[in-house]
């Protein structure tokens, strides 16, 4: 319990201080990271030997239930009887507790754990969402063209494709199926451009032959 409350007091003095001086998401996102590795850390190593403990505790106060209900079974006479009621409910809430107390400390743990996990996950995620950014700012500056298409077209994907982080056999057919996708989309515009040029070298071909015919009728003119 100590140690858990240092860690948090360290953690609080350190994330006010961040916001103070208006840190970066990241930072604190990293912060927060840190915190529940910590807890987790320290969790992975307290709260096996508390549930060990808690779990001899819960045997013991089941046995003296199950003892209690013998005696009371056994027992004849009305105050004999009422005492042992009596100290049957003593030894089931005693019971009771200790199974609450058991699932307590497991819930602890999982959470402690958990929280790890999500800090992890959420710092990831914005660090992926400022590549992402980062990536489009890039693509915006461009020149407008075949390169800068193709360019959106990977980086739409490459965010799609991230999104799937299993390899299920569901998961793996969304990929191929995005890739598949990803594909088609750059070969339709490559044939666009390519068609493009095709008809812009076209034209100068015309405008050639037209600049000839009209070079050719002002010779016979004169």
């Amino acid at each position: 319990v100590n140690n858990a409350k240092r860690i948090d007091d360290a953690y609080r003095k350190e994330i006010n201080a961040a916001k103070a001086r208006q840190a970066s998401e990241v930072e604190l996102l990293e912060i927060e990271k840190k915190h529940a590795d910590e807890r987790a850390e320290l969790y992975s190593k307290v709260i096996p030997k508390a549930l060990e403990e808690q779990k001899k505790a819960v045997i013991a106060n089941e046995k003296a239930f199950k003892k209690a209900q013998e005696v009371l079974n056994n027992t004849s006479g009305e105050k004999k009887r009422k005492k042992a009621m009596e100290q049957l409910k003593e030894a089931e809430e005693k019971y009771i507790q200790s199974q609450n107390e058991y699932i307590a400390l497991q819930k602890e743990r999982d959470d402690a754990v958990q929280a790890a996990v999500d800090a992890e996950l959420a710092l990831k995620e914005k660090l992926i969402d400022l590549e992402n950014q980062i990536l489009q700012s890039e693509i915006n500056l461009m020149k407008e063209g075949e390169k800068k298409e193709i360019a959106q077209i990977n980086a739409t994907y490459a965010e799609k494709l991230k999104a799937i982080s299993g390899n299920s056999v569901e998961e793996l057919a969304l990929r191929t199926s995005l890739m598949a996708e990803q594909d088609k989309e750059i070969k339709a515009v490559q044939r666009k451009y390519a068609l493009q040029e095709m008809e812009a070298e076209l034209q100068i071909k015309k405008n050639a032959l037209t600049a000839d015919q009209t070079n050719y009728k002002l010779k016979e003119d004169l």
